[in-house]
């Protein structure tokens, strides 16, 4: 990656990195800092630039430098007009998902937690610990949490209300695959339907959680619909949850995010009582999946088969613990797919993904 961030950079482009705090944006930077010349590294974070940074403040720690790299950029408001006025190359991280720049001048990297790609690591660690290159210990993802939710959520969004936020991100991180709606949030803080869709937006903005609706409700904006919540990451969801994590909501934890890394969207559907995910492309299902590993209550092949038939979908993949196929429905062993997931009817340019970094030393 940061072969081509200086490519870019030297191509004039304006860089962005976007991805959860933990994932190593500000690693890549100081990486970047050692190896171009003529470069000035600025946290933009930095308590000694409180309140909040400005345009102006970026002309001071820019000077004459050929190369300007920019930590967390948020913080400052129209930082993009400006690099796009610099003569030299500009690269700046940003904390939260990935956003869409139709901008030709902007070239976007976005960075994920580790994915199982180290053949020592058992699934079930995996699962549980999750995969953060700054967390090694339970304790760091929680400081990770607390990082995320009052920098990124309570500063940038200058929420009072902390209390009922916390209480919020909690419950729906920690729901990881499992339903939930603005209305039933509500009762938890003993607040308005609309306050407790805020919060939810706040933390779907800044990465923590993704909120994703049923293929029926497609894009209406209905307060009382249950939208599918999944955590930035199974180890998160873990580490806040007061119970003993359900197994298959972790699998599709992770399921679900191997789809995002491949960028693509992502509903969900429900059949026969039960909850499976969705890859839609012009605005119909291409391919229906549903995670079957580790389920307290197989129920086979019958309710994605029906989710097919209800939203004329040909393509199916079963994840379990068999490989198979019956009629139109592929059926893969988790772990093999999640090492190399490649799904069934859809092909685009460059949509696979390559195996990332080795995983957490606590991992192994």
């Amino acid at each position: 990656m940061e072969s081509q961030i200086i490519q870019a950079l030297e191509q004039g482009k304006i860089v962005l990195l976007t991805g959860l705090r933990g994932t190593g944006k500000t690693t890549i930077l100081r990486s970047l800092e050692k190896k171009l010349k003529d470069c000035t590294f600025q946290d933009l974070e930095d308590p000694r630039l409180a309140p909040r940074p400005r345009k102006e403040t970026l002309e001071v720690f820019s000077g004459a430098s050929r190369y300007v790299l920019l930590d967390e950029v948020g913080r400052v408001d129209g930082w993009l007009d400006w690099a796009r006025r610099q003569e030299g190359g500009v690269a700046a991280s940003l904390s939260g998902p990935r956003i869409n720049l139709s901008e030709k001048d902007v070239v976007q990297f976005t960075l994920y937690p580790y994915r199982l790609t180290d053949t020592s690591v058992d699934l079930l660690g995996y699962l549980k610990a999750g995969g953060f290159p700054a967390a090694r210990t339970r304790d760091d993802l929680i400081r990770l949490f607390n990082l995320c939710l009052f920098k990124d959520v309570v500063q940038r969004y200058e929420v009072r209300d902390i209390d009922k936020l916390t209480a919020i991100a909690v419950y729906l991180i920690s729901s990881s695959s499992r339903p939930v709606s603005a209305s039933r949030l509500k009762g938890l803080i003993s607040r308005s339907v609309d306050q407790a869709r805020g919060f939810m937006a706040h933390l779907e903005r800044s990465g923590l959680v993704h909120l994703v609706p049923r293929i029926e409700d497609g894009t209406r904006d209905r307060p009382q619909a249950a939208r599918r919540c999944f955590s930035a990451d199974c180890g998160l969801s873990v580490a806040l949850a007061h119970r003993e994590p359900d197994l298959r909501d972790l699998a599709e934890t992770a399921v679900f995010h191997e789809l995002l890394r491949q960028g693509l969207t992502v509903q969900a559907w429900r059949a026969r009582g039960r909850l499976g995910l969705a890859v839609v492309g012009r605005d119909r299902p291409r391919l229906m999946i549903d995670v079957a590993w580790r389920d307290r209550n197989p129920v086979g092949i019958q309710p994605l088969g029906s989710a097919m038939a209800m939203h004329s979908c040909e393509e199916g993949l079963l994840l379990g613990e068999e490989d198979g196929a019956q009629g139109s429905i592929v059926m893969q062993n988790l772990r093999k797919w999640l090492e190399s997931p490649d799904l069934p009817g859809i092909s685009s340019p460059g949509r696979k993904v390559k195996g990332g970094s080795s995983l957490p030393a606590y991992l192994l």
